[in-house]
């Protein structure tokens, strides 16, 4: 089964620990994305991890929706290197490459591009994730810049 990323958009992510209810239905990595494996509720929490007792908890529901993109379609497509310092380049195989959209992790939108070799030069390190639409779909990559 394709699985779904949902971002959690608010939240620094290097200071919280990140917790799903119900990891049959969906993960969380320690980033915050969510993947989601089934449909269902599940309750995300993030805790602080400097002593303060601070969390933050999301009831989310996932409704499974295929975007085109069969498990076969998207193992074909790769960012590399990831992590990238300078550059990064999107090998879609077969597909053809419609868009790249770059956004940082508050869904701020950052470039829209169309080629598929991109300078990052401009960008600072972080966790930022690429939506790249093809001729068979859409699907959402994480991309990790470290200087």
């Amino acid at each position: 089964m394709p699985r779904m990323v949902i971002l959690w958009l608010f939240i620094p992510m290097k200071k919280f620990c990140w917790q799903v209810n119900n990891t049959n239905i969906a993960v969380i990595d320690t980033t915050g994305i969510l993947s989601a494996r089934y449909n269902g509720n599940v309750i995300v929490t993030a805790s602080a991890l400097d002593g303060s007792a601070v969390s933050a908890t999301k009831s989310i529901t996932i409704i499974y929706q295929n975007v085109g993109i069969d498990e076969m379609k998207v193992s074909s497509i790769f960012i590399y290197p990831n992590p990238a310092s300078e550059y990064i380049t999107i090998d879609a195989g077969n597909l053809i490459i419609k868009s790249i959209v770059i956004k940082d992790m508050s869904g701020k939108q950052l470039s829209l591009l169309k080629a598929n070799f991109i300078d990052l030069k401009s960008y600072t390190s972080g966790l930022y994730i690429i939506k790249i639409e093809t001729d068979k779909g859409t699907l959402f990559k994480k991309l990790i810049i470290n200087r």
